[in-house]
């Protein structure tokens, strides 16, 4: 954000560690806590987002139930890390393990859209929130972008779905009302897993042509309100034609 006071956050020490993996899943959090929950703390290495990750997996796959079978998934390894990260490559091994599994986790019956939202993610400009009215225009315009057939019945209803999905998981930021972002280390794990990246920002600059509301394009930016789609489009459109 423009003018924001950048604040690093450092590693969290284990009962702090804890308490922020059981605030995201809703939980009581004050201590003492169990062997298991402190174990999975352990697990996301005491890094903030790794343990939100983490706690929005405890929310949504395992009932808040921290337990044998999440801390098994939350060690779970299978050489993630792609990626340089602030911490070291330990670190992105932990965060980029995380994050996978969250992803492995989801598996409702939409599971292939549902990683075709994330993986779009990877298109857009780091830190800009994206209105949820442009994913609405982008989804009645172009349902294919997201994985759906062409004429599907209120396809901008299921993105909203996805992206209240993805929220849950703690791999997106943001609101309906002000758009979504994602967390640079989860931005750039989408990057890093991203077959061909120019590609996929080909399609969506198609799909955004396409979802123009009028035949001759989008409107110029002068008197566009803040955080909508013709706002996003007028500012932050060049981003895709790179």
């Amino acid at each position: 954000v423009a003018r924001a006071l950048e604040v690093p956050l450092g590693l969290l020490p284990p009962d702090e560690a804890a308490n922020l993996l059981l605030s995201v899943a809703g939980m009581p959090a004050e201590p003492p806590h169990s062997e298991l929950v402190l174990a999975a703390a352990r697990a996301c290495g005491g890094l903030p987002l790794a343990l939100s990750v983490a706690g929005g997996m405890l929310q949504d796959q395992f009932g808040g139930v921290a337990d044998k079978a999440f801390v098994a998934v939350l060690t779970e390894d299978h050489g993630e890390a792609l990626r340089e990260g602030e911490f070291g490559d330990e670190m992105v091994s932990v965060e980029d393990r995380l994050i996978t599994n969250s992803l492995k986790g989801y598996v409702g019956a939409e599971r292939r859209q549902v990683m075709a939202l994330f993986e779009l993610f990877a298109c857009f400009p780091e830190d800009v929130p994206v209105p949820t009215t442009l994913f609405d225009r982008l989804a009645m315009a172009a349902p294919p972008l997201f994985g759906m057939e062409a004429g599907t019945k209120r396809p901008h209803l299921k993105v909203r779905s996805w992206l209240t999905g993805l929220k849950k998981l703690s791999l997106l930021l943001g609101t309906m009302l002000d758009g979504f972002f994602m967390h640079d280390i989860v931005r750039d794990y989408a990057i890093s897993r991203c077959e061909d990246l120019a590609a996929l920002q080909r399609r969506l600059l198609d799909a955004i042509v396409a979802a123009r509301p009028e035949p001759d394009g989008w409107p110029p930016k002068g008197g566009l309100r803040h955080g909508t789609a013709e706002w996003y489009v007028a500012v932050h459109g060049k981003w895709h034609v790179r």
